[in-house]
């Protein structure tokens, strides 16, 4: 996307400016905007376009991004009942991201939502309708440049082709012109070296899995129908030892910001998504002003070479003007004579990297330029450039696309100066110091982004580890608001499908006859005045009344992403939040944070109540807190252990009174987190600890899979102390080691428990590993006494994790009193090594069946032999 430097204001349009004047209909328009998702920059790259002219046309915006229809899980089929908040009602025009919509079920789902608001204005998107004026891109011209370039500049013959979904019309226009191309150059057609796509990164990744490994097919280049496959296909052309783009040429479609920040970076075909965006509200404004629009609008493609198919970047030789035809013309009369003809090559020059801009640039650029020549002011020229290239860099658009415009003054302007060697050294300097500026703007520029989007990410990760601590929707609601500041998002909204509990709202779904409503429970406005509380709605509202009975009463122009809480397939409301930041990732991140604390809420809520009922039942209550105790124990092991690289074998034995045993292996991205502890005491209480670490860990775990174990503990420490001391005013802790494995072996860990063992395959001796830190739950603050640690698995090493239960089971018989022991549980761990995880697991435990037939403590055993 088109991201903004926001150590500086944005540009607001002044008040001569036309584009600032209201759009002609009277009263503030309202637009609604239609769009699967604002995770991926394509996305919000167009949505930025719409925004800014909105800005500039004082329209109200509703960005809903509701997921591709008829898509499965979180892509779409859980994120569609979002577009109910959508109607004819409460908006004055739509415009639908209809080739993004449509890439599972095709152009009839998106008639039908279009058909849904109908008669409203709408635009179309990338896809075209009946009966619904379009927007499309004209993949022709830069499709073919991208093919004819692959051909003939590079020689390539073998060129593989990853297709996009067949129900989308972009991309079948894009393989016909594939298929059109090369057999147009004499190749030969082969079906081989083509596969379906999805649009997504991973068709990029399983493309290459395809090709090469199941096909074993050799190809020169590798085309994708969009960018992000392309991207994903890189560093899955890297892992088979294939370098880009010595060993295979790449060439995307779209030039998504992420192209240009690739390495290498992406050579694509680039269409205009921000003024695609400019122009579809231009577009459903018009309409709503009464005014007439042709039916199909299209915008051109060009190709963008860059480095990964092979050339050196479009700019890497800048000064080379090719060849040049000298004129006596003197320069003063070729920009007199010629300038509307050289200000519109200047203009294509900067590939559409101006949209920050005001009109005339261009002649202010020719002008200082012409005017530090004949001398009338020195620095003139930089001065002038280094002002608007600021712009350019706030805006996010690329600086060091404006080297292009630099190479085409000098070829335009250079036939006028070989005459005049004075002024012709006076050029080249001028030029020279022209490139410099923009390679240490762009430097600056990308610095900054950078540490913007870290601080985005930093504030994200913090934020979500304080969502998914709160455990109740009170407090919840409270945190939330928390982070919107530090975010940056001036106001927020959040409707839930109320349930009432005897402890207040939770997200489980109302009845079927007001399964639509929702009641709301966050309203902030942080232009409010010091000490006001914005009123909430006192009952709850239909879909098509949240956005006006909300955003209605702000008495400004806003902006406002919309977004769907949900877990799973279950549907809990929608977040409605005010758009500052233009990473979109901001608001997807904070609606799934808020999501997941949801539920963890609603859980929770659920297991205060039983444990309120069951301490007020005094009848049969030891009995039945036992039963649930159990229940609760093993319903949350964990029912698959496969994990790469891992052969991973557990059991967990109960006592006659339920202990508080809890093990888990939660799988993510190149390795899983492994947690094992034991809650201290017996019954319901410590059930519902083992539950609430149970949920807390793996919410975390999935949700930050990269965080330390130290950070993963801190944050369950929080939630353990409030829930379990201050809101159910028990005592239980426990001791919890949690560990990160990843593909390599290494292990990461963090949190008190027993010691770990390691059998190393090389010795056949077991290593004891300390896990140092003190107890969860027992204290607010474990910080200074919470560190990670390290440890390293070769292959046919054997891990093995364990409870008290095992080590302390005592002895009946003859050698009543004594213990197992660690020592003797080692002694057989290296006696029986070789075995299977499975198998050493059950010969342990029989032993201690053997040595102890009656325990009052639970046992629990995790073995895993790393296999790399």
């Amino acid at each position: 996307m088109r991201w903004r430097d926001q150590s500086g204001p944005a540009r607001i349009p002044q008040a001569d400016d036309p584009s600032a004047a209201p759009a002609p209909t009277g009263k503030r328009p309202k637009v609604a905007v239609l769009v699967d998702s604002l995770r991926n920059s394509y996305q919000t790259t167009v949505v930025a376009g719409m925004s800014d002219v909105a800005a500039r046309r004082n329209v109200d915006l509703a960005v809903f991004a509701g997921g591709v229809l008829g898509a499965p899980g979180n892509a779409g089929v859980n994120r569609n009942f979002l577009f109910e908040l959508c109607d004819r009602v409460s908006f004055d025009g739509a415009i639908v991201l209809g080739g993004a919509l449509g890439n599972e079920l095709g152009p009839d789902a998106v008639a039908e939502i279009c058909a849904r608001l109908a008669p409203l204005p709408i635009v179309s998107l990338a896809i075209g309708l009946p009966g619904v004026p379009s927007l499309s891109v004209d993949e022709e011209s830069g499709m073919r440049q991208a093919i004819e370039h692959l051909i003939t500049r590079h020689g390539f013959r073998r060129i593989a082709f990853i297709r996009g979904p067949r129900v989308n019309a972009e991309a079948e226009r894009r393989y016909a012109l594939y298929r059109s191309v090369i057999e147009k150059h004499g190749i030969e057609f082969d079906p081989k070296l083509v596969c379906e796509g999805t649009f997504e990164r991973s068709a990029g990744e399983e493309a290459v899995a395809l090709f090469i490994d199941e096909r074993q097919l050799d190809f020169d280049a590798l085309l994708a129908a969009n960018d992000y496959m392309a991207l994903g296909a890189i560093p899955a052309l890297a892992a088979r030892g294939l370098e880009v783009p010595s060993d295979v040429a790449v060439v995307g479609f779209d030039d998504v910001e992420d192209a240009r920040f690739s390495t290498p970076p992406l050579t694509t075909v680039r269409q205009p998504l921000y003024q695609q965006g400019e122009s579809a509200m231009e577009l459903v404004l018009t309409q709503i002003a009464g005014g007439k629009i042709a039916p199909e609008n299209v915008a051109p493609t060009e190709l963008v070479v860059r480095q990964s198919c092979g050339c050196l970047s479009g700019l890497a030789r800048p000064g080379r003007a090719g060849p040049v035809t000298m004129t006596e013309t003197r320069i003063e009369s070729l920009l007199a004579e010629h300038g509307d003809e050289l200000r519109k090559h200047l203009v294509r020059a900067v590939h559409g990297a101006d949209t920050a801009m005001q009109p005339g640039w261009d002649r202010q650029v020719l002008d200082a330029f012409e005017a530090e020549l004949r001398g009338a002011g020195a620095g003139l020229f930089t001065s002038t450039l280094d002002r608007l290239l600021v712009s350019v860099a706030a805006a996010g658009d690329d600086v060091g696309a404006w080297q292009g415009m630099i190479s085409a003054m000098r070829k335009l302007l250079l036939p006028a100066l070989p005459n005049e060697p004075l002024r012709w050294v006076q050029a080249e300097d001028l030029w020279h110091e022209a490139r410099i500026l923009m390679g240490e703007l762009a430097e600056r520029a990308q610095a900054q982004h950078r540490l913007y989007s870290e601080r985005l990410a930093r504030v994200l990760t913090e934020s979500g580890a304080t969502l998914l601590a709160t455990q109740q929707v009170g407090a919840l609601t409270g945190a939330v608001v928390a982070q919107l500041p530090r975010l940056g998002i001036p106001g927020a909204w959040m409707a839930l499908r109320p349930r009432r509990t005897g402890s207040g709202i939770t997200s489980a779904p109302p009845s079927d006859t007001d399964a639509a409503a929702m009641e709301v429970v966050i309203a902030y406005d942080s232009e409010a005045p010091p000490g006001y509380e914005v009123a909430l709605p006192a009952s709850p509202l239909a879909p098509s009344a949240i956005l006006p009975a909300l955003v209605g009463p702000l008495g400004r122009r806003a902006a406002v992403a919309v977004l769907p809480l949900y877990f799973h397939d279950r549907p809990l409301g929608c977040l409605l939040l005010e758009m500052g930041p233009r990473e979109g990732f901001v608001y997807e991140s904070l609606a799934e944070q808020v999501s997941s604390a949801l539920e963890g809420a609603r859980l929770v809520d659920l297991l205060v109540e039983e444990a309120t009922r069951r301490q007020i039942a005094e009848r049969q209550r030891l009995e039945k807190e036992m039963e649930i105790a159990a229940r609760i124990q093993t319903s949350i092991l964990p029912r698959d252990l496969s994990v790469a690289g891992l052969d991973i074998s557990a059991r967990m034995q109960p006592a006659t009174e339920v202990g508080g045993d809890y093990y888990d292996v939660v799988p993510v991205d190149d390795g899983c987190w492994i947690g094992i502890g034991d809650v201290a005491g017996h019954g319901l209480p410590t059930g519902l600890v083992m539950l609430m670490m149970q949920s807390g860990i793996g919410a975390l775990a999935r949700k930050l899979p990269d965080a330390s174990p130290r950070d993963l503990l801190l944050a369950l420490n929080t939630m353990l102390v409030e829930n379990v001391r201050a809101r159910m005013g028990q005592h239980e802790h426990a001791t919890l080691t949690l560990l990160r494995y990843r593909r390599d072996g290494s292990l990461t860990f963090a949190g008190a428990h027993e010691e770990m063992l390691i059998l190393r395959a090389d010795t056949g001796r077991c290593e004891r590993i300390a896990t140092p830190g003190p107890w969860v739950g027992a204290k607010r603050d474990i910080t200074a006494g919470t560190v990670d640690s390290k440890a390293q698995l070769r292959r046919g090493d054997v891990l093995v994790l364990y409870t008290d239960g095992l080590t302390e089971a005592v002895a009946a018989g003859e050698g009543h009193g004594a213990r197992f022991g660690s020592d003797r549980m080692v002694e057989l761990i290296e006696k029986h090594g070789t075995a299977t995880p499975a198998e050493l697991r059950d010969t342990l435990l029989t032993a201690v069946a053997a040595f102890a037939p009656s325990r009052d403590d639970d046992v629990t055993l995790l073995i895993a032999r790393y296999v790399g």
